[in-house]
């Protein structure tokens, strides 16, 4: 097989690459319209379940503290962003790196 462009390994690899970049932008997709929820459900509450501090927050508050670093923009979800806030200053909270 030919690495040359128009190759038969060339299109395959480009092929995958494709492929691949769709499969990214999809679960992009999914993590803003779990963000959505998020948020649409953190203007109504101050934590995720309700009034109290749960096992909830702690899941999602594993990934979402990172999504930034995931190539997702937090800037449009206030509600998210001052929840994040309130779970790191939570008395039990443990940080990463802590």
């Amino acid at each position: 097989m030919s690495l040359y462009r128009g190759g038969a390994l060339h299109q395959a690899l480009s092929r995958a690459a494709e492929g691949a970049s769709r499969g990214v932008r999809a679960k992009q997709l999914d993590g803003y319209h779990a963000l959505n929820v998020m948020e649409q459900q953190l203007r109504r509450t101050p934590y995720l379940v309700g009034e109290a501090y749960s096992i909830a927050d702690v899941a999602l508050y594993a990934y979402t503290h990172v999504a930034e670093e995931g190539g997702f923009s937090l800037e449009a979800y206030p509600a998210i962003r001052e929840w994040l806030a309130r779970v790191a200053s939570h008395p039990r909270h443990v940080g990463m790196f802590d």
